[in-house]
């Protein structure tokens, strides 16, 4: 049995939905904290226990009869470190066999705040002992209209973002590389980075959202300090503020330029020719956006999720 520890944000949704299409797993477990149990959208054959994460007897409950263990909670607005440190204690008491984990792209960063929460959480991983998989994931597309709202309305982009690229990754994409670890028990006690191929910065988006809307949109390079502002004037905390403003500063330091092909690797299409493998890496690997892609899952490119349709599709999620 699988427990998932979030589905309130769309990778939660994603995965869960991922899970369901399968049809390998006679249930699945799903932790909903008590203020977001009204608005959680319910499944068939999922089962949703509610509680905190800091209620022991609670955990007890949820990992009952649980195999694998799916942290997916985002600690961008908050620290969850203590939290998590106490789920890992109760999985390693309840003996799950595998603990999937959605960590940051920039985990060995101590510089940054958020990414160094998420290198300490693996840290107690390693140290519990309990066969892992650690997924570094860089920025979610998804989670593009969280940072700078819907564009297709003010037609404009205000984030102090610099000419700093980011390879976003999608959901669709970090759900598909789990239903693969589920499937394959030589993935355990591993990490691997998902990031994008290609970078871009927000005057790329800018450009290419004009494009899809055949009107100019534009992108201004806001400060920081007026950012940091504007945010202070939402119900946002002190916290989160600064959460979100460490963000947009290792963004605008080009941290998140991470090129890497592990998301090819791990989807590509099984072959039995080792040869063939190696060619099909080899044509993945210098194909541009608009080719055909030679993997049985076919991966997000940001174009595609620029499109007005799919974007107003999850901007309505916030």
């Amino acid at each position: 049995m699988i427990l998932l520890t979030d589905v309130s944000d769309y990778l939660g949704k994603t995965i869960l939905s991922r899970l369901q299409s399968s049809e390998q797993w006679e249930k699945i477990r799903v932790i909903v904290p008590p203020e977001k149990n009204f608005h959680i959208e319910k499944y068939d054959k999922t089962e949703y226990v509610t509680g905190r994460l800091n209620d022991h007897p609670f955990l007890d409950k949820a990992l009952k009869d649980i195999d694998t263990l799916i942290l997916n909670t985002s600690n961008i607005l908050y620290d969850y470190r203590a939290l998590f440190k106490a789920l890992i204690s109760a999985a390693k008491g309840n003996e799950i066999n595998h603990l999937i984990y959605i960590s940051s792209v920039l985990a060995e960063d101590s510089s940054d705040t958020i990414a160094h929460e998420c290198h300490e959480t693996e840290l107690y991983i390693y140290q519990s002992g309990i066969p892992y998989t650690i997924l570094r994931i860089n920025i979610l597309m998804e989670q593009l209209p969280f940072f700078i709202g819907n564009p297709y309305e003010n037609e404009k982009i205000y984030y102090p973002g610099g000419n700093g690229k980011i390879n976003f990754i999608s959901s669709v994409d970090v759900s598909e590389v789990i239903f693969h670890i589920l499937n394959n028990k030589t993935s355990k006690n591993k990490i691997h980075i998902l990031s994008h191929e290609n970078g871009y910065t927000f005057y790329d988006i800018a450009s290419k959202l004009s494009q899809i809307k055949r009107k100019n949109i534009f992108y201004e390079d806001i400060d920081l300090h007026i950012y940091e502002e504007a945010l202070s004037q939402t119900f946002l905390s002190v916290d989160s503020v600064n959460r979100l403003c460490n963000i947009a500063r290792s963004i605008k330091q080009n941290k998140f330029n991470i090129s890497d092909y592990t998301l090819q690797q791990i989807l590509i299409s099984q072959v039995n020719n080792k040869k063939n493998i190696a060619q099909n890496i080899k044509e993945w690997f210098f194909c541009k956006e608009n080719k055909p892609s030679l993997l049985k899952h076919s991966i997000k490119n940001l174009p595609d999720f620029l499109s007005e349709a799919e974007w107003n599709k999850i901007y309505t999620l916030f």
